[in-house]
């Protein structure tokens, strides 16, 4: 049985079959109803039957999908578009679970992917909810890099074509570096995401009697080589403004020179990841027993690369730094664009409309540490500005991405007002 069963719920189906209010029987060939018994029947394989007041079909999807009462998966097979997989269920890719057509018949759909039962021929387990819903999250995430801006702008650039551009990525915070004072960020520029797989291979064994090709002693060691490399950090231009206005304003005191940045860097994590590029060990997998040495492991890294930094650069030097000829990147999604300028009518706008509505408000061009679509429309010449127009505090802008992300009605009233009156008055002038 695939997915085990509850401990409370095994003792208490044990007890009911000791006591014979519960039989276990195989082997059924049919069932149905029986409108003269008024009972419903099932037949079995020795040709016996049972009859019952009730019956539950609880026997879940055919293994076999070329048995399955589904016309979408009869469609799908009898196009090439699936192919049955010898175990049951349909091939896929075992990393991704993309599903994989029948050779030579047709190129496949590399937007479709499988989970839960359907992959049971691929996967072990597939009915425990949480392993699914692992899947799923897995399968929502290649589906957003392969039908997100990238796919737009390869398959319909002219979707693209803008003088401007406004996205998220920036916004406003009542406090920044320990001063009360609004602040609003226009970000102009963003770090490139650069995903990796780390994957190191070895001998398995028994976990009794260790050995100098554990895959996954390689990958510690490989994980903990990139987490002390030092990396230089930058001060790019946009930076230079943001920390020079920030100072003018008396809200940054730390000095705006590289060195004492840095010194602020040390003690700020957030200084920190707007002066280098960064690397964050997100995943790990490895193994499937206690007392056994496995043959692979494997880790993501989510690296942010300074906006300028090539990513296949950086990507042989992270190997350099690894150092171990069983250890191998992978590359999962990588990005980087180009700076727009802060010289623009735009950026003009906000300022006016921002510096109107919030009283004492600073404003100021910036990086932001992820990353956005602006970055495609970067990289066609278009000047992609990262605005919200809401005016968040620290305590709640950290809740992003949580599962309690929140902002204020004022906050959002506030958002709804600046872009709107950005917008009109862009529209007016052109």
């Amino acid at each position: 049985y695939r997915a085990s069963i509850p401990r409370e719920n095994a003792e208490r189906m044990l007890a009911l079959m000791k006591s014979g209010q519960l039989t276990v029987k195989g082997g059924v060939a049919s069932f149905g109803f029986d409108a003269g018994t008024d009972r419903f029947r099932a037949n079995f394989s020795d040709e016996s039957s049972l009859e019952f007041e009730y019956l539950v079909a609880a026997t879940g999807s055919a293994s076999r999908i070329e048995e399955a009462d589904s016309r979408l998966l009869g469609n799908l097979l009898k196009s090439g578009m699936a192919l049955p997989h010898r175990y049951g269920g349909v091939d896929c890719v075992f990393e991704t679970g993309q599903v994989i057509p029948r050779p030579g018949v047709v190129a496949g759909e590399p937007r479709m992917f499988a989970l839960g039962p359907l992959t049971s021929g691929v996967y072990f387990f597939t009915t425990a909810l949480e392993i699914v819903e692992r899947q799923a999250a897995s399968r929502t995430e290649d589906l957003a890099l392969l039908l997100g801006i990238e796919w737009l702008a390869e398959h319909h650039p002219e979707a693209l074509e803008a003088e401007f551009v406004i996205n998220e990525g920036g916004g406003g915070s009542t406090e920044l570096f320990g001063v009360k004072r609004p602040v609003f960020t226009v970000t102009t520029a963003e770090k490139g995401p650069l995903w990796l797989r780390v994957v190191a291979e070895g001998r398995a064994g028994h976990g009794s009697v260790p050995h100098n090709d554990n895959p996954l002693d390689r990958l510690v060691r490989a994980l903990g080589k990139l987490q002390e490399w030092e990396r230089t950090p930058q001060l790019s231009p946009v930076l230079e403004e943001y920390f020079g206005r920030l100072e003018r304003a008396g809200i940054y005191s730390g000095g705006t020179s590289l060195k004492q940045l840095e010194q602020t860097a040390a003690s700020d994590v957030r200084v920190r990841a707007l002066l280098t590029n960064t690397i964050s060990a997100t995943t790990a997998t490895a193994g499937m027993k206690h007392n056994v040495i496995p043959g692979r492991a494997e880790a993501t890294i989510d690296c942010r690369l300074l906006p300028g930094v090539d990513p296949a650069s950086f990507e042989a030097e992270l190997t350099r730094v690894i150092d171990d000829p069983k250890v191998r990147l992978e590359r999962v999604f990588a990005g980087a664009s180009d700076t727009s300028s802060h010289d623009t009518e735009l950026f003009a706008t906000i300022e006016s409309v921002v510096r109107e509505l919030v009283e004492d408000a600073v404003v100021t061009p910036g990086v932001t540490a992820g990353f956005t679509d602006s970055r495609v429309f970067r990289n066609q010449g278009v000047v992609a500005y990262g605005f919200s127009g809401g005016l968040t505090s620290p305590s709640l802008a950290r809740t992003v991405h949580g599962h309690n992300e929140r902002m204020t009605l004022d906050s959002f009233r506030l958002s709804c007002q600046m872009i709107y009156e950005v917008t009109r008055r862009m529209c007016e002038a052109g």
